[in-house]
């Protein structure tokens, strides 16, 4: 994964569309994002100027023709365009929360909830029942026996006998007095607990790079681990799609909790700045063999992204650029920038999860309305000569006979590019992305999974629709 990812970080250091990479090119180490902005900018069109021509269709089924044979790749796929012709170049860096929003989130999501300061009787009876049910299901989870649980299950009845029946609540703000605080190194950590609308007790995070809130605790664990460290439907979907994971999906429809949602991202201000890219099912377990032998529940989820000029910064399932060592300059550190995203999750009881990942973008101007990008024809010529290379090192392991990579929707729209030499600074650029499924190894540890992809958020390669070069999220270049 290392190699394939620094593979792809250095063909998006190739400027010209036509440039074709071999493995004895001499490839520069990296590219200087000042050129990529004076490249936008040098267009002889007016400012106003549209910045494409539709294409003639916006739906593209094709074989591919790529460099390496011993991977099928085709494109049956929708063309998505912004709602303009128009697309900026856009200048932002890392901004922070205000207390403001951060008030409007515990109002609208947590309910106007004052912190729990001492749980109520029902809470601990809520946690032996989880415990009993654990055990009626034959799972031991960290417990050596059978004995152990029941012995837990005594202990936490006990403990909430000796509570009150309805909750104590704390005078403390959590905005002004927050866990952490640490101004010089823009820290701020603030967790509470609180009553939701439903009487369930909910769980509230708030830090410097992420909001969330979870409706009932209990169930908190799971759902997070799922949904904050990967996309449960890459490997879900097809199982689901088969009938091997049996989903108990929500009585209301998904238009339905798709209007909540919009309800909601207009009282907390942020319809105007966001918009919806995304509405799909939420299937919530942790492990898919557990699934396949309970099946589980499900709820919706919304993904926004920011808009700039009625243009969206494209949704991928990339979480973060920078942050592991290895991106790290020798003797320096590339501290992980989150990927600014709002997720709401809703199912019959209205809204069981909310996301607010990474700093908020601060734009800091917008040097360019309309810039000039790549026509359709030549991100697909792009797309064709650079993804054999890309995922050259995915042929090294486990490597399928008939591997192949299907595109199924190629979207206009913004991708944030790191700002070179500057700390928390980056741009929004032009790009093509190409969504699709990958089909490149076998996989024998995960019964009936055939690849990723398969929900459409999964990016098989991200082309800059300035310069040609390939953008590996993963870097953020």
């Amino acid at each position: 994964m290392k190699q394939r990812i620094l593979l792809t970080a250095l063909i998006s250091l190739l400027v010209a569309v036509g440039c074709v990479p071999t493995p004895d090119e001499e490839i520069v180490s990296h590219k200087d994002t000042r050129e990529l902005v004076e490249l936008a900018l040098q267009p002889p069109e007016a400012e106003d100027a549209p910045s494409f021509e539709p294409p003639a269709s916006l739906h593209i089924e094709r074989t591919c023709d790529i460099s390496r044979a011993d991977i099928a790749v085709s494109i049956d796929a929708d063309v998505v365009l912004p709602e303009t012709n128009r697309v900026p170049l856009v200048h932002i860096r890392k901004g922070t929360f205000s207390e403001d929003f951060l008030r409007r989130v515990m109002q609208v999501i947590g309910n106007g909830s004052r912190a729990i300061e001492v749980f109520p009787k029902s809470h601990y009876q809520n946690i032996a029942q989880h415990l009993m049910d654990m055990r009626d299901r034959g799972e031991l989870d960290k417990y050596d026996s059978v004995e152990e649980i029941n012995r837990a299950i005594i202990e936490v009845l006990a403990e909430g006998d000796s509570m009150p029946d309805t909750p104590v609540f704390s005078d403390r703000d959590p905005v002004t007095a927050p866990d952490i605080a640490d101004p010089a190194f823009g820290a701020f950590f603030s967790s509470y607990c609180g009553i939701s609308e439903d009487g369930s007790i909910f769980h509230m995070c708030m830090h410097s790079s992420k909001l969330s809130y979870f409706r009932d605790i209990h169930d908190a664990t799971p759902f997070e681990n799922t949904y904050n460290f990967r996309n449960a439907l890459t490997t879900a979907q097809p199982m689901i799609d088969r009938g091997m994971i049996e989903v108990k999906y929500p009585a209301r429809t998904i238009a339905d909790a798709e209007e909540e949602a919009r309800r909601v991202m207009e009282a907390l201000w942020l319809s105007e700045d966001f918009a919806l890219m995304h509405a799909r099912l939420a299937p919530i377990f942790q492990y898919a063999e557990h699934a396949q032998k309970y099946g589980c529940k499900a709820a919706y989820e919304f993904l926004f992204t920011r808009k700039v000029n009625g243009v969206n910064v494209t949704y991928t399932d990339d979480l973060a650029s920078n942050g592991a060592d290895w991106d790290a300059p020798e003797g320096g550190f590339a501290p992980e920038w989150r990927y600014e995203r709002v997720r709401l999750y809703l199912d019959d009881r209205g809204v069981l999860a909310f996301y607010c990942d990474g700093e908020p973008y601060e734009i800091l101007e917008i040097p360019r309305t309309s810039v000039r990008i790549l026509s359709l024809d030549d991100a697909i010529a792009r797309f064709e000569q650079t993804v054999g290379l890309t995922y050259a090192d995915d042929m090294q392991y486990s490597r399928k006979p008939d591997a192949s990579i299907r595109i199924t929707e190629i979207r206009l729209g913004l991708t944030r590019v790191l700002e070179q030499n500057v700390s928390n600074q980056a741009y929004l650029v032009p790009s093509w992305t190409f969504f699709g499924v990958k089909q490149l190894r076998d996989n024998a540890y995960i019964p009936g999974w055939e690849g990723e992809g398969y929900d459409g958020t999964g990016a098989v390669l991200v082309i800059n629709a300035i310069d040609g070069s390939v953008i590996d999220p993963q870097k953020g270049y």
